[in-house]
């Protein structure tokens, strides 16, 4: 025969008076299919339109769009600069902000900055003055 103490004795009793909550498990979300309509819009805007927006504007993750489209057979654009990208470039990134570079060209900003340092084109260097030290 096993002896509980009281403590014992009123921690079980609880614990069969309690009642007990279900456990709520994280389902799958369902997929949902692709409609035409949301593939014409892909198709249309996968080359020009940087990815994370179009799925925004799809309501689709980012890996959901880069599925469809390589399953659909379509890439993005090769990022090959023409030699009039590279001459703007040039000329505007020593003093033009490079997000107004960005979306004049249509590249993103890491695109024009690795181009620029590849190109070896600078910015020039804010100086300090005796009032900001």
């Amino acid at each position: 025969m096993v002896v509980f103490s009281k403590a014992e004795h009123e921690d079980a009793i609880k614990r069969i008076m309690t009642p007990r909550v279900p456990v709520v498990r994280k389902t799958r979300k369902r997929m949902r299919g692709w409609t035409e309509d949301e593939v014409k819009q892909l198709k249309k805007l996968y080359q020009k339109e940087n990815t994370q927006s179009l799925a925004d504007k799809l309501g689709r993750t980012l890996g959901s769009v880069h599925r469809k489209a390589c399953n659909i057979g379509i890439t993005q654009r090769l990022s090959i600069w023409s030699s009039e990208e590279l001459t703007l470039l040039k000329e505007i990134y020593s003093n033009t902000n490079v997000m107004e570079i960005s979306e004049r060209m249509g590249r993103s900003v890491p695109a024009i900055r690795a181009k620029a340092f590849k190109l070896k084109v600078t910015r020039p260097h804010k100086s300090h003055t005796q009032s900001e030290k």
